[in-house]
């Protein structure tokens, strides 16, 4: 009988009430039965949009065009290919599991009536005219007009490989009004899209603040400059100095220096010296403090327990800087520290955690002195022999002394030296009579901008321009951190001082023009366009019957990119895009419209059917559902097996039979104790005061099987069990059992689905706790059967609760 076993990560997503379980399966990848043998191996995976492309690369001769769709689909097209294809990927994918084991498989798969172009054009190919198309197909100026708009096809032949039937999504710059004799291209305008900088301070001070923005996912895979845009007036002209910038993947953070100056405990850019200084990383709305270390074992490391404290104002108050400060001793290159309960701090080089001692050996100081390089408001601590970094990890929120390769950031960069850095540029917009706003202070290791010069406010617009950035590796949204020190704002707003912004196409040295709107025109007048190809086999031609969305209409409906994301849903803009588009629809009418979707750091052309129905366009249902299907490895090898049996032995303890139970346990308390009964505190109702254990079903979480002894069942809630005899109170803690049950199946295998042509049953083995035969009271075994009838809905099969000793 085939036996499907929890997945760790299945039970940590679902179970989350029981939090001590959760952190004992934590990464569980075997399961051992009641003789502590080795049953199976078994996971829950996810393809991913790379593994579309994994699966493309094992197609047999006659499959290549197929998959080739799957690839660019994500999804598969029909069930023959999944069939085919998904047992060779899991092999390849999963190829250390053995005889026995199972994989719970989800993927995507085209919904059935989904519009056949549709499909097709999820396998678009995409080009952009270059400079060299345009020269090549004898335009006289770098964009397309009316009269040379054959020059698209013509193009699309030469570059683009295709067969009958292949569609290509253009990008080319066009204008309708044909270029004058003698004219020419001027620079066009550089899009610069806003980022929101968060934790500017919003009082004056010439202390560093640690501040961040994040960039989103859908600039993954670019290149891109960021620019610090300063704004002054005739009344207000605020002051601006940034020290570093630190661009990664939000993974780990510096922290920030917190030292006692004047009586307040604040962000301190100084040197490090001998005594009391606070570490602190800002993540999310808290602020996390080293401090002690979480050594539950008593083994001398762990990571930092990262307390979270308040600041106000720039400073924290003086109790806890005293209960979490470091000491620092000055010692050889650097300095000795000690945490709040005087413990030396040090690291070992093989790990990421720290080390502690509460006295150094004479022969073992060197390991525990720690150097400090400020750089505005970050400092980094390193360890001076190990070469580790401490810095605060966001995944665990904790403190952890890394490899200095286990932080390389994606771009960094200090302003201390006497010129700026190459492919930085100040680039001036309008600064009145001024001879400069943004200026290079190497001096003080910082850029500055000020439009306050003679004792006046004067009217300016000065940018500040990163180098170019690469993105290329990126594979999500990334995060920027800024010291920055703002000052002179009086009673400004730090956003009419200072915005952020991020371009794609910035140009050093080309001419500056600011498109904060993302303008898509270029100074010559041209715009860029999407259009539709398709080639029947000799020739390609426009396509007049599918509607695109093109740059323009994105910045209509307020968007900084050219494509939809997970973030920015095509769902929600289309129906609009459609109604402005086509205003004279009548009921019954139809039409595909193809856009450009970002995912993962790639872009690729989707589209959606949409139809109008009483006076409104809709979409018709989503081109693609998630499938989830289970695979066994037999002595055949990897193949489908829809249907589960789920063994919870009596092993009292056990991660898996715990969670199980415990999901029944929650299960019973929302929905009978709480809605039914309206208890309020636990051990009122059916389930004990515990709360790992409850007697309308039976179920223990704590013992790790079903007790139906009539006894315990009483004892805890009598009401529930009123007038029954004992056989009459085990009949209906049965019933309960088999309603419960159905409706757990469904909350804990949502995904459980039919497959056609067979049945799909979930079988569940356990043992019950009770009185038979006489009175005995002992470990008795039961089985009892559900059949999947939708999807996440389960249906108990009648008769099939039985016991099997």
């Amino acid at each position: 009988m085939n036996k499907f076993i929890f997945s760790a990560s299945l039970l940590a997503a679902l179970l989350v009430a029981c939090e001590d379980v959760n952190d004992q399966i934590d990464g569980l990848d075997e399961v051992l039965n009641d003789q502590k043998q080795l049953v199976s191996t078994t996971t829950e995976y996810t393809l991913t949009d790379d593994d579309y492309s994994t699966i493309a690369e094992l197609a047999d001769t006659e499959d290549k065009e197929a998959l080739s769709a799957v690839k660019s689909l994500k999804a598969f097209p029909n069930t023959e290919l999944s069939a085919k294809y998904l047992p060779k990927f899991i092999a390849k994918k999963f190829y250390t599991f053995n005889a026995g084991s199972a994989v719970v498989l989800n993927y995507n798969m085209v919904s059935e009536g989904v519009n056949e172009t549709v499909t097709n054009l999820f396998t678009a190919k995409q080009y952009e005219l270059t400079e060299d198309d345009y020269a090549a197909a004898g335009c006289k100026v770098s964009y397309i007009t009316p009269s040379t708009a054959k020059a698209v096809a013509s193009t699309l032949s030469k570059q683009v490989e295709a067969e009958a039937g292949d569609y290509c999504m253009v990008s080319y710059q066009y204008s309708d009004v044909e270029p004058s004799l003698g004219g020419g291209d001027d620079a066009k305008v550089c899009n610069w899209a806003s980022l929101e900088i968060a934790d500017l301070p919003t009082y004056d001070s010439w202390e560093f603040n640690k501040v961040k923005a994040v960039i989103p996912a859908e600039y993954a895979g670019q290149k891109v400059r960021l620019g610090f845009r300063y704004t002054s007036t005739t009344e207000k002209a605020g002051t601006v100095e940034i020290t570093s910038l630190r661009l990664d993947a939000g993974a780990t953070i510096y922290p920030t220096l917190f030292a006692e100056s004047k009586g307040k405990y604040i962000r301190s850019s100084s040197n490090v010296t001998e005594g009391k200084v606070a570490l602190l990383a800002k993540y999310g709305d808290s602020y996390y403090v080293l401090d002690k270390i979480n050594d539950s074992k008593g083994n001398g490391y762990g990571y930092s327990k990262s307390t979270v404290v308040d600041v106000v104002d720039g400073a924290i108050s003086e109790e806890d800087f005293n209960a979490n400060a470091l000491t620092l001793t000055a010692y050889g290159d650097g300095f000795l520290v000690q945490n709040s309960e005087g413990a030396y701090l040090s690291n070992d080089p093989d790990h990421a955690t720290f080390t502690y001692t509460s006295e150094i050996a004479a022969t073992d100081t060197a390991k525990y002195v720690w150097s400090f390089t400020n750089y505005g408001a970050t400092v980094i601590m390193t360890n001076v022999e190990g070469q580790h970094i401490a810095a605060f990890g966001t995944k665990y929120k904790n403190y952890s002394a890394y490899a200095s390769a286990d932080l390389a950031p994606i771009a960094e960069q200090t302003f201390d030296g006497s010129e700026l850095p190459e492919g930085y540029e100040f680039v001036d917009v309008n600064i009145s009579d001024l001879t400069y706003v943004w200026k290079l202070d190497s001096k003080y290791k910082y850029v500055k901008a000020s439009a306050y010069a003679s004792n006046a406010a004067h009217e300016s617009e000065s940018w500040f321009v990163t180098s170019e950035i690469d993105l290329t590796e990126a594979t999500g949204e990334t995060t920027l951190y800024v010291d920055l020190a703002l000052n002179k704002l009086n009673g400004d707003a730090p956003s009419n001082c200072i915005n952020l912004f991020i371009s794609t196409d910035y140009a050093q040295g080309a001419e500056f023009k600011v498109a904060e709107n993302k303008s898509l025109k270029a100074a010559d007048g041209s715009e860029t366009i999407f259009a539709l190809y398709q080639f029947d086999g000799s020739a390609w031609a426009a396509v007049s019957d599918v509607a695109v969305v093109n740059p323009a209409d994105f910045q209509l409906m307020g968007s900084n990119y050219t494509n939809f994301s997970s973030s920015f849903k095509p769902e929600e803009y289309l129906p609009t895009f459609l109604s402005v588009n086509f205003p004279y629809a009548k009921d019954g009418d139809e039409k595909i419209v193809a856009y450009k979707y970002y995912n993962s750091g790639v872009t690729s052309v989707n589209a959606t059917e949409a139809q109008f129905v009483d006076g409104k366009w809709e979409l018709v249902a989503n081109d693609r559902e998630v499938v989830s299907e289970r695979f066994f490895y037999s002595s055949e090898g990897w193949m489908s097996a829809p249907s589960v049996t789920i063994d919870l032995p009596h092993i009292k303890g056990d991660a898996v039979v715990t969670a199980f139970y415990q999901a029944v346990v929650d299960w019973v308390w929302e929905n009978v104790d709480v809605a039914e009964l309206g208890c309020s505190t636990l051990g009122t109702g059916y389930v004990s005061s515990y709360g790992n254990n409850e007697y309308y079903t039976g179920s223990s979480a704590y013992q790790g099987d079903v007790d139906w002894r009539p006894s315990a069942a009483i004892g805890q809630y009598a009401a529930g069990f009123d007038g029954l005899t004992n056989d009459q109170i085990i009949e209906k803690m049965q019933e309960n059992f088999i309603n419960t049950y159905e409706k757990v199946l469904g909350v804990l295998y949502p995904n459980a689905d039919l497959v056609e042509g067979t049945d799909v049953f979930y079988t569940i083995n356990f043992v019950a706790y009770m009185a038979l035969n006489g009175g005995s009271v002992d470990d008795h075994n039961y089985t009892v059967k559900y059949k999947v009838v939708g999807k996440g809905t389960f249906e108990y099969v009648e008769g099939s609760l039985q016991n099997i000793d």
